[in-house]
């Protein structure tokens, strides 16, 4: 795993992750195979196992919920109406 800014990864457990920019990747505490970039991406509020996702920017795919998502753009899919892979 590689974390690159304040509490990026705090709770992750899993492998093969890279979380850069502050609280990336945050919540995802089992989850592998992510990467994040910009604050708040892939912070994962409700889902603990999300992998295999990819995000850029600023809460991109903050509340993913699936595996193998791609979120590019300032708050890219953050909400309770995204559109995820289960």
């Amino acid at each position: 795993n590689t974390a690159v800014g304040s509490a990026a990864l705090y709770r992750n457990i899993a492998s093969n992750n890279t979380a850069i920019g502050r609280y990336t990747l945050f919540n995802v505490q089992n989850g592998a195979n992510n990467t994040a970039v910009g604050s708040l991406a892939l912070y994962s509020g409700t889902n603990s196992t999300a992998s295999s996702n990819v995000a850029a920017g600023y809460r991109a795919g903050a509340n993913v919920t699936g595996n193998g998502n791609v979120f590019l753009g300032n708050q890219a899919a953050d909400g309770p109406t995204a559109l995820d892979r289960q």
